[in-house]
């Protein structure tokens, strides 16, 4: 949680001079949905979610599109791969949020070759008539 600050303190004036995407592992639940409570280390991420909303203006792309239901595993612990944690988050300033169709939790083969961390997708409408189709 300490290292999470710490960047948000050294990029801080960046965000504030252009709008920016914050991707990666956050090491502790980055996600305000509801049934995250049970994934662990919940309220650390509650305030850093908070710090990332109110302060940088920028909010989490899975919460935008999955406010509820379960919440997919980001990290495959090395030692206990069963238990869930959703530790992986991608932050998009509200400029985007219009523009975001969806986000997934991308699971099997190569991943779990590749990593022990599940990858987060986002997608957006690339035009404005993905946006028109989407609202009509």
């Amino acid at each position: 949680m300490k290292a999470a600050h710490q960047v948000l303190d050294a990029i801080e004036p960046i965000v504030a001079s252009a709008p920016v995407v914050l991707a990666g592992d956050w090491n502790l639940t980055v996600t305000a949905n509801a049934a995250a409570a049970q994934l662990g280390s919940h309220a650390p991420g509650q305030e850093l979610l908070a710090r990332l909303q109110s302060g940088f203006g920028l909010r989490s792309a899975w919460d935008l599109v999955n406010s509820e239901g379960s919440v997919p595993q980001t990290l495959r612990w090395a030692r206990n791969p069963e238990t869930p944690y959703h530790c992986d988050g991608l932050f998009l300033p509200e400029q985007l949020a219009n523009s975001l169709q969806g986000v997934d939790v991308l699971e099997g083969s190569p991943w779990t070759e590749l990593s022990d961390h599940n990858p987060v997708v986002a997608r957006f409408a690339t035009r404005a008539t993905d946006l028109e189709q989407e609202s009509g």
